[in-house]
């Protein structure tokens, strides 16, 4: 309401609202793939877009990111130790929150 003193509410109703453009005949989906030792050079997700590979942490991310746009609850879960050994490093993976069973599965 006190934006609507400011600025006027503006209404969709018998607008048209125009699609965006196809892609290009030359776009093309890159497939990103997984590389260890990459953290902490590439994981956020334009990195990871842009180089097409990542470790596990930034593919997990980068998962996480995508998921949660399309309003999928999601979360990077992860261990320092994989499999307990320190010098193995580190693992992360994606879990999604079930609401049928109200808890989170990967």
């Amino acid at each position: 309401k006190l934006l609507g003193r400011y600025y006027p509410i503006a209404t969709t109703e018998n607008v048209e609202i125009p699609l965006p453009p196809p892609p290009s005949p030359s776009f093309q989906l890159q497939p990103i793939y997984f590389k260890s030792g990459q953290t902490p050079l590439i994981y956020d997700p334009m990195s990871v877009i842009s180089y097409g590979y990542a470790s596990c942490t930034g593919i997990s991310i980068l998962f996480v990111y995508a998921l949660r746009t399309f309003g999928i609850p999601a979360r990077i879960a992860g261990t320092p130790a994989w499999n307990g050994v320190v010098e193995h490093g580190n693992h992360n993976w994606v879990e999604v929150y079930d609401v049928s069973t109200q808890s989170w599965t990967f």
